[in-house]
């Protein structure tokens, strides 16, 4: 099981959180998502806007994703900072 880390710059567009590998998609994956920035992000799909799930700074979210599945993030302003955690399932 392939694991990785990375801190991420999330803006005012979507950016995946979600492994681009496609190796690391085979079965699915485990993420684990920190907000280190100072104000909220949003993640949801592509699509996702400043009216998906919040995550206010300091706050953790963990998902299991299908091999086809992506999450994406969002800032509504300057960008912050988020830590992710990837795992293969």
């Amino acid at each position: 099981m392939a694991v990785n880390a990375e801190q991420i710059s999330v803006g005012t567009t979507p950016v995946e959180l979600s492994s681009v590998a496609t190796t690391d998609r085979a079965v699915g994956q485990h993420v684990i998502v920190k907000n280190r920035g100072l104000s909220a992000v949003y993640v949801g799909g592509a699509d996702v806007t400043t009216s998906g799930f919040e995550l206010s700074a300091g706050e953790a979210i963990s998902a299991d994703l299908g091999s086809r599945d992506r999450l994406y993030a969002i800032a509504a302003s300057t960008p912050q900072v988020v830590h992710v955690l990837r795992a293969g399932v």
